[in-house]
């Protein structure tokens, strides 16, 4: 009898294209290979791409292993699986094949969905549940705004009333922006935090000591009485003094909530800056343009008085992050009973009922995890730096069972790279990468080992020489960014592309006016592109940019002056960016509402206006005619007769089969309102995709996990890293638990905070990391070149704590703004690759559009779907159609 398999624990350290796939499907073929069964193993990545890669890669892996008996590629270069031999890849491959309707090899989404689904009534849904597309999400939530809104709910007073202290002092404001407020960025927060105790508490957020002093009225009064007193006696400028009283005299006026006039912004910021110079009795500020003394009496007053007016805002704060958590529960009762549990779920909910935080869950996920953990053996996780603290939480128990396994009978194999941690905005926490190399580590050695890859199997040697200058420089790095010290891991990378043309190069244009700063590296961008020659060379070339504002300007710009397919990965939306969406949504809004004049007005300016006067006797009878048509034939054959009518050039040719494949999306929901139609597509996007020999535009962000043959970086700048944005903030523990959340105030109060700096400090340092993050995913991403493109004026300060600023002290000779800055590598190289022979791709037939009355079938989200919208507060408030009504 043979002895049990025992197996180790493996954590991978991957830097950019060092094969990541082939990793992971050798250690998926190896466990096969020991015996364990397809159907117990979990793999898990955050792509639907990437997991098909994955599923790919073991396929094409044991496909060619098994007909390799005498060939001369020998299975060794193809797979590192120690023991395979042909007639095992044989037997592997079938059982995988036989497999495939079992595996558990998708997305991290896709599982907690899988998960769910074992326990839908029990967690509180009633019975088959569906995913919400972005656009469906957004009607919900309409919906549940008007039940509240509507007076139909029992918690409408407390709403209104809780959304009234959320705007305290700010009545005038628009109810938009609050509804924005919680609705798209707080309320995935408030359901994983929904303690009253945690929002706006000022014990908990300053737990010593208050620092800041509100003083009475009289008290007020009397101060800055003695204040003017005392400059009266001093020899001050006029216009100084001018001011200081007028702003002194808001001070007395101003009350709890009111915003700083635009007057004295300025002046109160100066203040502010120097409040802990005013608190040693000796400073000078900044007041209409001259500098200001204070110091004795003058200094404890001012004192006194920028404390009373911190105090009061700092008050104001705490008030409104409480009447936000009052809206927000408010908000979350009506949403769970008539969306969530009625099985209508988005991703983002997959988490929260697997979380702690569910109270319909009580102690079921017990008995889920339980059930699961008796059928799972081996976790593998790819990307792993992405994953999020909800999403963890909700699988952690699940891998840590497998991962201690006392008779090492089973394993966890977590794959990822903190140096691409790019998704922090949307939740990713690289720390638990981390978090778990060191609870593994608990283990011994002989069940962790920790493996790092750090030889590309993806670039040139120019670009990895040129990565390992920037991001290698851990000194320089330190020194510029002092905020992220000892977080930044770096380990120097080689390449197994050591003969592989390539190449990397900065140049910089000649100093322009600021507004013009992107109009001079366009034609470095187009040069660059005609050098390459891409559609001669067959060769892709990949535009990174941080704004998709600039990606667009730049495609523009290349359509006009090349010759080029350039396409643009940004969301298009197709009904808007042509004329001919834009006259169909006028044409459906005025079917719908006859007595819009505008939409009447632009149908008859539009060519469909020929449809109107050959077929109807008015425009009424054709808004009828919509109607009716709508109602018998849906939206697709409506939208088909029209346009059928009319001769288009090329591009509206490809619009409007585009419009049609949209509507199909949107009669498959089986709705007939023309209101929600017309929302519908107003906010439907679509991605243009690329093809060899194309260039492509798009955000660094979006092309993680991509390889271009050549990369060109032309938004280097932008602002410092020191700085970010602050709203409603949730602070944590060392231990990842919430200890307060506050809607913070304006950047001066926050930094003259004692508490509220240090929760800034550590924000900054983790914004600051992403953006270096970032940066090093922008440069990863070429096979063979890489081209950064600035402008004089970005680099002129030496002392700039941006990404210019660190390749001006790593890469760039000191005596150099414009022209080449740097080169490495050969700059002809584009002539020197030999071109693989192409796979010809298969033909794949269209599928007819489907124009009968289509249902929505359950459980399905359309893969070319992608919808965003913002909901406003007039379509909060505005009246119901008669349709809806009904």
């Amino acid at each position: 009898m043979n002895p049990p398999v025992t197996f180790i624990n493996e954590i991978i350290p991957a830097s950019a294209g060092t094969g990541k796939t082939f990793k992971l499907t050798d250690k998926f073929i190896s466990l096969m290979n020991e015996g364990v069964n397809p159907e117990n193993i979990v793999a898990l990545t955050f792509t639907k791409k990437a997991s098909g890669e994955f599923f790919e890669g073991i396929l094409e892996k044991l496909a060619r292993s098994s007909k390799h008996f005498d060939g001369p590629e020998s299975i060794s270069n193809i797979t590192a699986v120690p023991e395979l031999d042909s007639e095992k890849a044989i037997k592997l491959l079938r059982i995988f094949i036989n497999a495939m309707p079992s595996l558990e090899m998708g997305t991290l989404d896709s599982f907690l969905y899988k998960m769910i689904n074992n326990i839908p009534f029990e967690m509180g849904i009633a019975g088959e549940f569906e995913i919400l597309t972005d656009h469906e999400t957004l009607v919900a939530r309409e919906s549940v705004l008007r039940k509240v809104f509507d007076g139909k709910s029992s918690s409408n007073e407390i709403f209104l009333k809780a959304l009234k202290y959320s705007s305290f002092g700010k009545e005038e404001s628009r109810v938009q922006s609050r509804l924005n407020e919680f609705i798209d960025k707080m309320h995935s927060k408030f359901i994983y935090n929904p303690e009253p105790e945690l929002w706006g508490n000022k014990s908990s957020i300053w737990p010593d000591e208050f620092q800041w002093n509100v003083l009475e009225e009289n008290i007020l009064k009397e101060k800055i009485k003695r204040l003017l007193k005392l400059n009266e006696k001093m020899e001050i400028r006029d216009k100084v003094s001018t001011k200081l009283e007028s702003f002194l005299s808001w001070v007395i006026e101003t009350r709890t909530g009111n915003p700083v006039p635009k007057d004295y912004e300025t002046v109160y910021n100066n203040f502010l800056k120097n409040f802990n110079a005013i608190q040693s009795g000796n400073a000078r500020v900044n007041v209409a343009g001259c500098a200001y003394e204070i110091s004795g009496e003058q200094a404890e007053l001012f004192l006194d008085v920028i404390s009373h007016l911190v105090g009061i805002t700092l008050q104001t704060q705490s008030m409104r992050t409480l009447g936000l958590c009052e809206v927000l529960q408010s908000y979350e009762d009506e949403y769970g009973k008539n969306v969530r549990q009625k099985g209508r779920l988005t991703f983002s909910d997959f988490p929260y009922f697997l979380s702690k935080k569910n109270k319909l869950n009580s102690g079921l996920i017990d008995l889920l995890e339980y059930r699961m953990d008796a059928k799972y053996d081996h976790w593998l996780l790819d990307e792993f730096q992405d994953t999020s603290r909800e999403q963890w939480n909700a699988i952690e128990n699940l891998i840590d069972e497998c991962a201690m396994d006392p008779g090492a009978g089973r394993s966890s194999f977590i794959v990822g790279d903190i140096k691409q941690s790019i998704y922090a905005w949307r939740g990713g926490d690289s720390r638990i990468f981390n978090e778990q190399k060191r609870k593994y580590k608990n283990l011994g050695p002989e069940r962790f080992r920790e493996t790092n890859l750090d030889e590309s199997r993806r670039s040139s040697e120019p670009v990895i020489t040129t990565v390992n200058s920037i991001f290698g420089s851990k000194d320089e790095i330190q020194r510029l960014f002092p905020s992220i010290e000892g977080r930044w891991e770096f380990k120097e990378h080689t390449t197994v592309h050591k003969d592989r043309p390539g190449f990397t190069s900065w140049i910089s244009a000649e100093k322009a006016p600021r507004w013009k700063e992107l109009d001079a590296k366009l034609e470095l961008i187009a040069e660059v592109i005609r050098k390459i020659n891409p559609s001669g060379n067959k060769l892709s070339v990949g535009i990174l940019v941080q704004q998709n504002k600039t990606g667009n300007l730049i495609t523009k710009y290349l359509r006009e002056h090349t010759n080029l397919k350039v396409t643009n990965d940004a969301k298009i939306c197709i009904a808007k960016d042509n004329a001919v969406g834009i006259a169909l949504l006028s044409i459906f809004r005025f079917s719908s509402h006859p007595g819009d004049k505008f939409s009447s007005g632009h149908i008859m300016m539009s060519p469909f206006r020929k449809i109107v006067e050959d077929k109807f006797s008015d425009i009424e009878r054709f808004g009828h005619f919509i109607r009716s048509s709508v109602w018998k034939n849906q939206f697709t054959e409506t939208v088909r007769e029209l346009v059928s009518y009319i001769d288009f050039d090329d591009f509206n040719s490809m619009r409007v089969n585009q419009l049609l494949k949209a509507a199909a999306i949107f009669d498959n929901r089986g709705s007939r309102s023309i209101d929600e139609f017309v929302r519908f597509m107003e906010n439907f996007t679509l991605r243009e995709t690329g093809e060899p020999g194309s260039v492509q535009v798009m955000t660094i962000h979006q092309s993680k996990g991509l390889t271009f043959d050549s990369v060109i970086l032309p938004e280097l700048g932008g602002n410092t890293f020191l700085s970010t944005d602050l709203g409603t903030e949730i602070k944590y523990n060392e231990n990842h638990e919430p200890q307060w959340i506050l809607s913070m105030p304006n950047k001066g109060i926050v930094e003259a905070d004692n508490q509220l700096n240090q929760y800034n400090t550590e924000k900054v340092a983790n914004a600051t990391y992403e953006q270096i993050c970032k940066f090093y995913v922008a440069l990863t991403r070429a096979k063979y070149a890489n081209y950064l493109i600035t402008e004089e004026s970005e680099i002129g300060k030496s002392t700039r704590d941006n990404f210019v600023g660190l390749i001006s002290k790593t890469i760039k000779p000191e005596d150099l703004n414009n022209g080449t800055l740097y080169s490495c590598g050969d700059p002809e190289w584009y002539e020197k690759i030999v071109q693989e022979e192409e796979i010809p791709p298969i033909q794949k037939k269209s599928l007819p559009l489907p124009s009968e009355n289509l249902r929505r079938e359950k459980n399905t989200q359309s893969a070319t779907e992608e919808v965003s919208e913002k909901l406003t507060s007039k379509d909060i408030f505005k009246p119901r159609s008669e349709e809806e009504a009904n």
